[in-house]
């Protein structure tokens, strides 16, 4: 069952249950890779609690270190 921003595309038949690869949480478990390739689309909105979110961040930042892929960006201008 979808809910939120999905559900409305799914119920217009704009998207099938088919078309959505995974969730955020299967991907940042190792249980499915993300995007292979440029051409994929990434779409995740959060709708958790902020413990969530900051949780799911450090897991993907370890993640990306660890594959030693991303970029680091400087979000506080010092």
């Amino acid at each position: 069952m979808n809910v939120g921003d999905i559900a409305y595309p799914i119920s217009k038949g704009l998207l099938k249950e088919g078309d959505i690869y995974s969730d955020i949480g299967t991907i940042v478990a190792g249980k499915k890779p993300g995007r292979e390739s440029p051409e994929e689309i990434t779409i995740f909105k959060s709708v958790g609690t902020a413990v969530m979110d900051v949780s799911t961040a450090l897991r993907a930042y370890k993640l990306a270190q660890k594959r030693r892929v991303g970029k680091s960006v400087n979000l506080w201008g010092v």
